[in-house]
């Protein structure tokens, strides 16, 4: 999938801010809603990471943006 299609979430976790802290909240929260996604990618660069998680539908990313857009 390509990276910005409607079934792709980015996540970015700023450079100090705690990585393994963000991949639990991702996890728990899919665990939660009983979603597995159908692609997960970590990218690093200067500023920190990013987060790109590909879901199978519009509603399943939409859920999950909602949730973690801030």
């Amino acid at each position: 999938m390509p990276f910005n299609d409607p079934y792709t979430v980015n996540v970015r976790v700023s450079k100090g801010d705690p990585l393994g802290e963000a991949m639990n909240r991702i996890r728990a929260w899919l665990d939660s809603q009983k979603i597995q996604p159908a692609e997960f990618k970590t990218a690093a660069n200067a500023n920190g990471y990013t987060f790109s998680i590909a879901f199978r539908d519009t509603s399943q990313a939409d859920l999950f943006r909602a949730h973690f857009s801030a």
